[in-house]
């Protein structure tokens, strides 16, 4: 069946900067449906979402920039953020978006919030077969707490299932509990789309680079990570390791690194957003 079957012009709406579509179809099917387009190489579903076909026939577009030089085209591309805060505008231009990105967030109120960092959380690399790292809990449970205490509310994203499990034991038997029931912790599959004052991505990852592959190869993980977050990202993780792989090298340069141990050493600031005395 080809693309167009049902009618004679269509419209594909989305952004293949953020994730990916997910393919559950089984791959013999999917190796049969590559060979019969053989040649062509726009077919290939395991490459190519409708998204990105039609931005790469569209009659008009442009061309953008990525973090680390690689261009993609786009027919339509998104020229205006009203969402975020700084750092994550400034994340999503350099990341995804490039010059073509307009800040246009409206005025809010000071957050009563440290600023965006990297929580480093620095440990021995693994060979694990589990991607949760349990150091990491203390840490993300700290910066809940700071988010009760100024009545900000959070999501928790990881790249990786199994640390999404393992979080969700832990805070099972915390004051967080109410995390799980209202689904703000998960993978970033579960967030697209959603939007919250802020999120922390808890990176875990204890295994080799190949594990930490679908998260750096490309900017659509990080792009939609970050961007969820209104007011604060917080980074947790290891950034010695992940700091230097592509794309997270540039979140590394625009987010303050802090031990983890000694963060926050204030969490609260006055009503004007100073840091208190």
């Amino acid at each position: 069946m080809s693309i167009d079957s049902r009618g004679r012009r269509f419209v594909a709406l989305g952004d293949p900067l953020q994730l990916e579509p997910v393919i559950d179809l089984p791959e013999p099917l999917l190796e049969r449906v590559a060979e019969h387009f053989a040649g062509s190489g726009d077919f290939d579903v395991r490459r190519w979402s409708v998204q990105d076909l039609a931005d790469r026939r569209a009659r008009v577009g442009t061309e953008i920039a990525l973090a680390g030089g690689a261009r993609v085209r786009l027919g339509c591309p998104l020229r205006v953020h009203w969402r975020c805060d700084q750092p994550m505008v400034g994340l999503a231009k350099a990341l995804a978006y490039g010059e073509v990105l307009v800040e246009a967030t409206p005025e809010r109120p000071p957050l009563a919030l440290p600023p965006s960092a990297w929580l480093d959380v620095p440990r021995a690399d693994s060979e694990s077969p589990s991607h949760f790292v349990a150091a990491e809990v203390p840490v993300l449970l700290r910066l809940l707490g700071a988010c009760a205490e100024t009545d900000a509310a959070a999501y928790v994203i990881t790249p990786y299932r199994d640390v999404a499990a393992g979080l969700r034991q832990a805070l099972r038997r915390t004051a967080f509990a109410h995390f799980l029931e209202e689904e703000r912790l998960g993978t970033v599959h579960t967030f697209q789309g959603r939007e919250e004052d802020v999120v922390a991505i808890v990176l875990g990852g204890t295994g080799g680079t190949a594990s930490r592959r679908f998260a750096y190869e490309r900017p659509n993980f990080l792009n939609v990570a970050v961007t969820r977050a209104r007011r604060r990202v917080f980074v947790i993780g290891w950034h010695a390791m992940w700091a230097q792989l592509p794309h997270f090298r540039t979140v590394a340069k625009v987010l303050p690194r802090h031990p983890a141990d000694t963060w926050p050493r204030q969490r609260r600031t006055d009503p004007l957003g100073k840091p208190s005395t």
